[in-house]
């Protein structure tokens, strides 16, 4: 979730990501939601297949973003 992620890290979830986890951070509301981090991008494109664990790790995250939200 975003609220997880290290604000400062925008080497491994980017500068949007961070963007929000530092504003979640400030106590700003944002909307939930979780990220994929810039290693299954660097895994996709040099690969062109998706790293193999990431479909699970983003329907887990799915089920998490739902549970929260209703």
């Amino acid at each position: 979730m975003i609220q997880e992620i290290d604000g400062m890290d925008t080497a491994k979830f980017g500068g949007k990501a961070t963007g929000l986890a530092r504003m979640a951070a400030a106590g700003l509301p944002v909307p939930p939601a979780f990220v994929i981090g810039t290693d299954a991008y660097r895994v996709f494109r040099e690969t062109g297949d998706l790293p193999p664990d990431l479909l699970a790790q983003v329907d887990r995250a799915m089920r998490v973003l739902e549970s929260r939200t209703s």
